[in-house]
């Protein structure tokens, strides 16, 4: 029913942990919208790109718009880090932008096999294989659209102090392009499992200044 606010123009909700999907696609007046720090699943918006702050919903992994204005969102100066997390996209269908679950199960497995908990995690580093966070906006991960589903494109990690080593749950990673772990001092990563071999995507590999015995 807040579709019902017809001449809304300043919606301000920042803190609250508003959580689920939310459709305000017939509200054509608002000139702002803060909804940082909340939870929040869905968003619709029903007219072209007007200041949108929503940074802090790590649930939330793309924004549906008309059809007419996706390419105008997508260069819009509300589409970076200022006001949204990262990998957050802009569609006029939602569906299939969130990473497949044996791509999260990967990320996870990644973060327990090099040391998660210590300093090189991110805020919304998520260990809740049944969540859905952003893998996107993931401290290190990089996301995109690849045939109109959402995919983990590039990991990079500097100087992070990364332990143990790179799982075989790597291979899981289908689309992934980079894995860049520079510099991790010299008794911390030291092994990447055989399935490495199997990323066919992987067009940069980046593993300078570890203590590696085998690759």
């Amino acid at each position: 029913s807040i579709n019902n606010l017809t001449s809304l123009k300043d919606f301000r909700a920042t803190g609250n942990r508003i959580a689920g999907d939310i459709n305000i696609s017939n509200i054509n007046t608002l000139t702002n919208l803060h909804f940082r720090d909340n939870r929040i699943s869905g968003l619709k918006l029903g007219k072209e790109p007007f200041p949108i702050y929503l940074t802090n919903n790590p649930n939330l992994s793309c924004i549906e718009v008309p059809t007419s204005d996706v390419a105008n969102w997508e260069n819009s100066n509300y589409n970076t880090t200022t006001y949204l997390d990262n990998g957050v996209a802009f569609s006029d269908n939602c569906t299939g932008f969130r990473v497949p679950q044996m791509e999260r199960e990967a990320l996870i497995a990644f973060y327990n096999s090099t040391g998660g908990g210590t300093d090189w995690t991110g805020q919304f580093w998520d260990t809740d294989s049944n969540s859905l966070s952003n893998v996107g906006a993931w401290d290190g991960v990089t996301t995109a659209l690849v045939n109109g589903q959402k995919h983990v494109v590039k990991i990079e990690f500097y100087n992070r102090n990364l332990t143990g080593f790179v799982p075989s749950e790597i291979k899981d990673l289908t689309e992934l392009q980079e894995l860049i772990l520079w510099y991790n001092g010299s008794s911390n990563l030291t092994e990447l499992k055989p399935e490495i071999g199997e990323l066919s995507k992987l067009t940069k590999l980046d593993l300078t200044g570890n203590n590696l015995t085998s690759l």
